[in-house]
């Protein structure tokens, strides 16, 4: 429905050449396409979104933009263009001061460095994300960016301070109803108490983290 109706929204834009509200609505298509899993046509719509001549377009508008190319980027294992979308996205949010622009821009670089593996780099964006994110304050963020900097550090071999992010992102995801975040946690949680020789207790994690997919 949601989708349905950024498309009417997007074809009288289109009609009565709404250059702003076409940039705006692309952008959300983009977003909405990102998280039903479908980064090649978020990054379309980012592409079209950015066609447009940028004095016509909002900072805002623009540093969104980067952000949703970045990562679609990252969605199709392109990490060195992401990375360049993701930094121009974050200089624009530095120049306005955005701190939910940078809060976001850290948590997806975060992201970046951790599909990378470079994971000392992922815990620092993820720290700094977690810091922006509490000033706002962010729930949504802070969910995620704890996860994240839980996965990191799990993957680097932390078993003492990654459970700690981890009560902190479920915590922030329960009070959001973000259950995306809730079966990445517990997908986390199984692999901890597994390398920790915990194996009935990651298997009801892992049991919990399918039910949460059905």
């Amino acid at each position: 429905i949601a989708l349905n109706n950024l498309y009417d929204g997007l074809k009288v834009s289109q009609l009565h050449h709404y250059d702003a509200e076409i940039t705006i609505i692309r952008i959300q298509i983009g977003w909405i396409n990102h998280y039903l899993g479908n980064p090649e046509y978020a990054l379309r719509m980012a592409d079209d979104a950015m066609q447009l001549n940028p004095q016509k377009l909002l900072k805002g508008e623009i540093a969104n933009g980067l952000t949703l190319k970045g990562v679609a980027l990252l969605g199709l294992k392109k990490f060195n263009a992401a990375q360049v979308c993701l930094d121009s996205a974050m200089q624009i949010y530095k120049r306005f001061g955005s701190l939910q622009g940078l809060a976001e821009t850290y948590m997806h670089l975060g992201d970046l460095d951790l599909q990378r593996g470079t994971y000392t780099s992922s815990i620092d964006d993820y720290t700094e994300s977690i810091r922006l994110a509490a000033r706002i304050p962010s729930r949504k963020v802070l969910a995620s960016s704890h996860w994240g900097r839980g996965q990191a550090r799990l993957r680097s071999g932390d078993l003492v301070n990654a459970p700690i992010d981890l009560d902190q992102s479920e915590r922030y995801a329960r009070l959001i109803g973000a259950k995306e975040v809730i079966v990445k946690n517990y997908d986390t949680r199984r692999d901890l108490l597994t390398a920790q020789g915990r194996f009935k207790e990651a298997l009801a994690f892992s049991v919990m983290a399918n039910q949460l997919h059905d």
